[in-house]
């Protein structure tokens, strides 16, 4: 286990969550994208997203852990690169 503020070396999540909050706010916050747009969990309570009389939300922010799915990356390929490549397949 691992505290979530650590910023370097093996197993550290820090540096992309210091990257990551402010990039989510911007979009969550955007005010072309604000009416569409739910966090998972924290504006979902676990459940469905939905946004009022049963439409269900357009886009949905959810914090995702690629390193669960075998992902190999191509030669010369970034981890991190290959990952998002490998959860958008």
């Amino acid at each position: 286990m691992q505290p979530i503020w650590k910023l370097y070396g093996n197993g550290s999540v820090g540096s992309q969550a210091l990257l990551g909050i402010p990039v989510l706010t911007a979009l969550r916050n955007d005010p072309l994208l604000a009416t569409f747009s739910q966090v998972w969990p924290f504006e979902t309570g676990l459940r469905t997203p939905t946004l009022g009389h049963n439409s269900r939300a357009l886009i949905v922010y959810a914090e995702v852990y690629p390193s669960l799915l075998p992902i190999k990356a191509i030669e010369g390929e970034v981890k991190d690169s290959a990952q998002v490549r490998g959860l958008a397949q």
